[in-house]
C-alpha cells in the first residue's frame, strides 16, 4: 500500500490553464456592444484546445448584475452558424479592471461544460446580457463581428474585434481513465 501511495504522490501533476486564444484590452479598446442584442466574435485556435474558462471585458451602462448567456457557433460563410455549445443563464466573477465600471468577467466551467475546439477551424464566441440595455462588450474599432437581436439566425455585419480569453489544455487530447487494478498492474504492484 505504501508504494502505490508514493507512486500515486509521483503521478500527481499540478495542472494551470493554458491560454487557447486572447484578445486582451489596450489603449485603444473602448465601448463597442451589447446593448440589447447577441454579439458574436470570431476565432481560430492554432492548437487543438478543450475550453474550460472564458474570459471577456466590458462596461455597465447601469446596474452591474445580471447573467449572461455564452454560445459557441460553427462558421456559416463568415457569420455565426449553428451554435454547438451553450452555456445560459451563466454568472461570471467581476473583478474592476483598470478604470471606472470597466470589469474582466470570468467564468470558469464545470468540467461537465467543457469544450473541445480543433486547430484551424473558425468559431464564433456569442455574449448577451440577460438584463438589456446594461452591458457594453469591449472591443476594438477596427475589426468586424456579428450582431444578432435573438442569437440564432440574422447576423449582420458588426465593426469591432471584441475583448476575450479563452484558456484552458492547450494540444488536449483525451486521455483513457484506468481503473486501479490496471495501474497497479503496470506498475508490478501487488493488491
Amino acid at each position: 500500500m505504501r508504494k502505490l501511495t508514493i507512486l500515486l504522490l509521483l503521478l500527481v501533476v499540478v495542472s494551470f490553464a493554458d491560454v487557447l486564444f486572447a484578445q486582451i484590452p489596450d489603449d485603444n479598446s473602448h465601448s463597442a456592444a451589447g446593448l440589447n442584442c447577441y454579439i458574436a466574435e470570431d476565432f481560430t485556435l492554432t492548437n487543438r484546445g478543450r475550453i474550460e474558462s472564458i474570459e471577456w471585458w466590458g462596461w455597465y451602462y447601469s446596474t452591474i448584475d445580471g447573467t449572461f448567456d455564452l454560445h459557441l457557433h460553427e462558421d456559416q460563410g463568415g457569420f455565426p452558424g449553428t451554435i454547438l455549445w451553450e452555456l445560459l443563464d451563466a454568472t461570471a466573477t467581476l473583478t474592476l479592471y483598470g478604470g471606472i465600471d470597466f470589469y474582466l468577467h470570468e467564468i470558469i466551467l464545470d468540467e461537465s461544460d467543457y469544450y473541445i475546439l480543433e486547430e484551424g477551424t473558425t468559431y464564433w464566441l456569442s455574449l448577451h446580457h440577460n438584463s438589456d440595455y446594461t452591458f457594453l462588450w469591449s472591443g476594438w474599432s477596427n475589426g468586424f463581428a456579428a450582431a444578432s437581436s435573438n442569437g440564432d439566425s440574422g447576423w449582420v455585419r458588426h465593426y469591432y474585434d471584441h475583448m476575450f480569453r479563452l484558456s484552458g489544455t492547450d494540444n488536449y487530447s483525451a486521455i483513457e481513465e484506468a481503473t486501479w487494478g490496471q495501474l497497479k498492474a503496470a506498475h508490478g504492484l501487488a493488491d
